[in-house]
């Protein structure tokens, strides 16, 4: 798979479409998300969560930019990228007021992710 840079992000950054389905409703969002490799899990805004219904979830805590630690929430839910069916995985709810899908390791680590920044491309095998 190809995938671009997004370009009004400073500096530019892949982003890709991952599928997040709610194993208790079945219902689906297809959503763009940064490649983070910094990041252990995907992490979704709560509006998108929402969306596919009720989830089971777990209080979590995550450690954001700048070293502090928030409480939020980690949901189970499908995750589908490059046609790959990822099983259930965990989901950790961002902060209010962040809205910046990412795509984490947890996924990442199952693929070659080649990236051509001059060209403003990645390559995910």
């Amino acid at each position: 798979m190809r995938a671009h840079y997004h370009q009004n992000l400073d500096p530019p950054a892949p982003v890709v479409e991952v599928s997040f389905e709610n194993p208790l409703t079945r219902e689906v969002s297809s959503v763009y998300c940064l490649l983070d490799t910094g990041a252990y899990a995907c992490h979704l805004p709560g509006s998108v969560i929402n969306s596919i219904g009720q989830t089971d979830y777990e209080p979590c805590e995550i450690e954001v930019v700048g070293g502090g630690i928030i409480g939020t929430r980690s949901h189970f839910l499908s995750v589908t990228f490059c046609g790959k069916d990822m099983g259930e995985l965990e989901v950790v709810e961002l902060p209010e007021g962040d809205d910046q899908p990412l795509l984490g390791r947890d996924v990442l680590n199952q693929f070659v992710v080649t990236l051509n920044g001059p060209e403003l491309t990645c390559e995910i095998t």
